[in-house]
């Protein structure tokens, strides 16, 4: 049911003798915006607890349409015009980007039934895949998945085309947002936006608990066709299972959101990381500066000091070999040994005085 437009009076009809919810599906639009119509056209609703009152027959009350100004007759609007593309509400920000990368006309996600073309990465896989036998031994597998320049994937013989049918896929869909592949210590990765999120592919196993006979327990595992696709490490891992109503195909778009929500996550933190680092970094240069001109400060000040002392005691110095000089003359000394005396001790005076010293320094 996907009316254009609808009278008042239907419209207060059908709410009356069906849940809101429901009615919302039939007219392909939102609860809310169905629920804002109403009250727009000032339609009465039911209240909480009214369906499950009419389940168990209990008495309800419905209340009679309000009359308005306007004609019976006038339409509501719930499209806006023929053609009119239907845009859904998102929950978050990753299911409005794998929206807009399944309606991206330049993106395929649809996964072929047949390859004709192999990526060259999921080609060196393939012959890998094809020398390794895997019908029962587990460890292969594993050796097989360690290895360097192989796709992450553990499937058997039956399930192994699907699985090669969907990573080429991804691969080419990566490629085309600037995406690739990397290799790295027996890990496969997908690089974008300079960071990297691990990916792995695998065949489900189920673990089954077993008893003995005498009641010891031991764990089995139990193969199944189901695919199973990982994003990132383990303690921080994304996975999509195939289920009975939806298998990782379809979940390609949200797969592929999600790895560029994942690498663009770290490259916005790093990127963070890098200017608060700058920034601290300016922060101690400007603090270190003023510490810096705080401590020439002091030491000029103490230098200061220090001169003015120094400058007072060659003044006195000087002050007292004037006064000795005369006594010396008066009580008639050696001439030579006063004179000697004197000149010794105006040049340790003259070596206190900072106002010579700069002068000393200025001329030199």
């Amino acid at each position: 049911m996907h009316p254009k437009n609808i009278t008042r009076k239907t419209l207060y009809d059908l709410v009356w003798s069906t849940p809101m919810s429901k009615l919302a599906v039939q007219f392909d639009i939102s609860y809310s915006r169905l629920k804002n119509i109403c009250k727009k056209s000032n339609i009465p609703l039911p209240n909480n607890g009214y369906w499950q009152k009419i389940k168990y027959g209990k008495k309800v009350v419905k209340p009679d349409l309000p009359k308005t100004t306007t004609k019976e007759e006038e339409v509501l609007l719930f499209r806006t015009g023929i053609g009119e593309k239907v845009i859904p509400t998102f929950k978050n920000a990753l299911q409005e980007r794998a929206y807009q990368l399944q309606t991206d006309p330049s993106l395929n996600f649809k996964v072929p039934k047949k390859l004709k073309q192999f990526h060259s990465i999921v080609l060196t896989t393939k012959k890998e895949m094809e020398g390794t036998d895997n019908s029962e031994a587990e460890t292969r597998l594993y050796d097989r998945h360690h290895k360097e320049g192989i796709l992450h994937i553990l499937t058997d013989e039956k399930t192994t085309p699907r699985a090669l049918r969907f990573i080429n896929t991804l691969i080419i869909v990566l490629e085309q947002l600037n995406g690739s592949i990397m290799f790295e210590y027996k890990r496969c990765y997908v690089q974008m936006f300079g960071h990297t999120a691990e990916i792995n592919l695998r065949q489900k196993f189920h673990r089954v608990r077993n008893k003995t006979e005498r009641g010891w327990s031991h764990n089995s595992w139990v193969k199944t066709n189901k695919l199973e696709f990982q994003v990132g490490p383990n303690f921080r891992q994304k996975k999509w299972l195939d289920t009975e109503k939806r298998k990782i195909e379809e979940c390609l778009p949200e797969i592929v959101a999600h790895i560029e929500q994942e690498c663009k996550y770290w490259h916005d933190l790093r990127k963070q990381q890098a200017e608060d680092k700058k920034r601290e970094e300016i922060e101690r240069a400007k603090a270190a500066e003023i510490q810096r001109a705080i401590e020439i400060e002091l030491a000029r000040t103490k230098q200061l000091l220090v001169d003015s002392e120094n400058w007072e005691k060659a003044n006195t110095l000087r002050k007292y070999i004037r006064a000795y000089e005369l006594k010396g003359v008066e009580k008639g000394l050696n001439s030579e040994e006063l004179e000697s005396w004197v000149e010794w001790s105006n040049r340790k005076a003259d070596e206190l005085d900072p106002l010579l010293q700069s002068e000393n320094k200025s001329s030199s």
